[in-house]
């Protein structure tokens, strides 16, 4: 059986990753903009008005992440197939449900609960280990780590192993990671 579930990217937003973290998006229930997923509009719903919902979404097996890239994602430009396995998001703390927007079987919807703070305005706190993801490259699985180092000279060198502070709700950083993405 294969475990691994699959994710397509642009290179662009990849390569905006600035420390070893792959985060989750937050969403807002934002009519027009944020897809209406059920479950999460359920839980935004019962929110404290201090939390935020975070997603991020997985195809189930490579040929559906093919076929997306192929058919949905071909005029996003440069585009990426990433992969990891589901054990590796739930550790991280991400709850897992199938993504309403697909036919069930077809994708997942991984998401979590965080209190908002001012790192996690745009993206959770929590994310999965860049050690944990591949990314397709000329046919072959690399580390997700060597694709950002090494891809062209616009892509994040600085990457470096980082463990961020147990509590980081007081620590204000110079240019915040998820700026980056906007």
């Amino acid at each position: 059986m294969d475990d691994y579930i699959y994710r397509i990217d642009t290179a662009v937003k990849l390569k905006k990753i600035q420390d070893s973290l792959f985060r989750a998006k937050r969403w807002e229930n934002r009519n027009g903009i944020d897809y209406p997923h059920k479950l999460l509009k359920d839980r935004y719903a019962e929110l404290a008005p201090a939390e935020g919902v975070y997603l991020m979404c997985f195809y189930s097996s490579q040929q559906k992440a093919e076929i997306s890239l192929k058919n949905d994602f071909s005029y996003f430009g440069d585009c990426q197939i990433s992969r990891c396995r589901k054990k590796a998001v739930l550790d991280a703390g991400f709850s897992e449900s199938w993504d309403d927007g697909f036919p069930v079987g077809e994708a997942y919807l991984f998401w979590c609960q965080e209190v908002l703070n001012q790192s996690n305005t745009k993206f959770s706190s929590t994310g999965i280990s860049l050690e944990h993801i591949e990314t397709m490259r000329q046919g072959e699985w690399i580390s997700l780590i060597d694709y950002l180092k090494n891809n062209s000279p616009s892509v994040n060198t600085t990457l470096e192993s980082f463990s961020p502070p147990k509590d980081i709700s007081g620590i204000q950083s110079k240019k915040a990671w998820w700026k980056f993405w906007s």
